[in-house]
């Protein structure tokens, strides 16, 4: 993977009304805000950022899968972190089947948000920063070839 111009490549964006209604769509809407409020409660995100990010109309499908700058990335890293550690701690609910992987969409959605709030905060041209990404490798090292 390499980016298409500096350091940033992101998968394309999804649309829609909401994040949360998004997040309602497919699992139930009580683990994501569980999820949110955990969060704030444990300090990882304020309440401003948990409205943007329930309001957000605009998703990256797997955002874990690109290219950003490792500051930005190990700064949104401590965020999830933060925020999963409150929640399994605090409001998490076991599930069963599908919806056993609760924290992992909710981290999505919350990776998918801090990503587009920093390209738009820090980015004249969103679309230089998103494409399509294909990896092919023998092993499970990932080694740019270009």
């Amino acid at each position: 993977m390499k980016p298409k111009t500096g350091d940033w490549l992101v998968g394309s964006l999804l649309s829609t009304k909401s994040v949360m209604a998004q997040y309602a769509r497919h699992h139930p809407l009580r683990d994501w805000l569980r999820f949110l409020a955990d969060a704030i409660d444990g300090g990882a995100i304020d309440q401003a950022t948990t409205l943007e990010a329930n309001l957000a109309n605009q998703l990256i499908p797997a955002p874990s899968v690109g290219t950003i700058p490792s500051d930005v990335f190990l700064s949104h890293l401590r965020i999830l972190r933060g925020a999963a550690l409150s929640f399994r701690n605090h409001g998490f609910i076991a599930r069963d089947d599908y919806q056993r992987r609760a924290i992992g969409f909710c981290l999505e959605r919350l990776h998918s948000f801090l990503i587009l709030k920093t390209l738009f905060r820090t980015r004249s041209g969103f679309q230089d920063s998103v494409g399509f990404q294909i990896v092919v490798s023998e092993t499970q090292r990932i080694v740019a070839t270009v």
